[in-house]
């Protein structure tokens, strides 16, 4: 399996899901019907109600098929590096790569989210919670190896985020006019020289 390819989307529903994105991005949640998103897709709307029950359901499978793809690229990125303190900057620099490879579904997920009336509830089901717990699980890793300060690995893994998704949005925010990439190794770089034990 080639990275970018996930398990768990059929070749039929990938083309629906990145019809939307596409779509999405164009015109928003509001401007885009189903009917955009099949002729996209160059499916039936019966095909795509077939995958998908509802606008909202497409755009929450969106935010999951990215976040896998995310996770995925995540997993192979880390590879076989054991130092936590690496394993955090090989999580950043991945997002920056995905960032690049599905900004599009990135822009219209912090754009329509709120539009779409998805829930904090639903976002976390589709799978934010297990990319922190994936960034948590290396900070504890880190700390019993006495590598990382004791300290709550949750504070760490939202200020990782938090920070990651501010230097994305500013990046969109500016059209793109800066390096995220410098940024972002600017922002880990204080990030884990602060929770070093070293």
């Amino acid at each position: 399996m080639s990275r970018g390819e996930t398990r768990t989307f059929p070749d039929m529903q990938r083309r629906i899901i990145e019809a939307g994105i596409k779509v999405m991005c164009q015109k928003g949640y509001v401007g885009t019907t189903t009917t955009l998103i099949a002729k996209e897709a160059n499916v039936s709307q019966g095909i795509l109600f077939h995958h998908f029950k509802t606008k909202q359901g497409l755009l929450s499978t969106m935010v999951r098929y990215g976040i896998e793809e995310f996770t995925q690229a995540i997993r192979e990125g880390i590879g076989e590096e054991k130092d936590p303190l690496k394993q955090i900057e090989k999580v950043a620099f991945v997002y920056c790569e995905m960032a690049h490879k599905m900004g599009a579904l990135l822009e219209v997920v912090f754009r329509e989210v709120k539009v779409a009336g998805l829930t904090t509830e639903q976002m976390q089901n589709t799978g934010v919670l297990h990319l922190r717990e994936l960034l948590k699980e290396i900070v504890e890793r880190g700390i019993t190896q006495g590598i990382i300060r004791e300290i709550d690995p949750y504070v760490v893994v939202s200020s990782l985020l938090g920070t990651l998704t501010h230097n994305f949005l500013r990046w969109l925010m500016d059209n793109k006019s800066f390096s995220l990439q410098k940024s972002t190794e600017i922002s880990v770089g204080i990030i884990t020289r602060g929770i070093s034990t070293m």
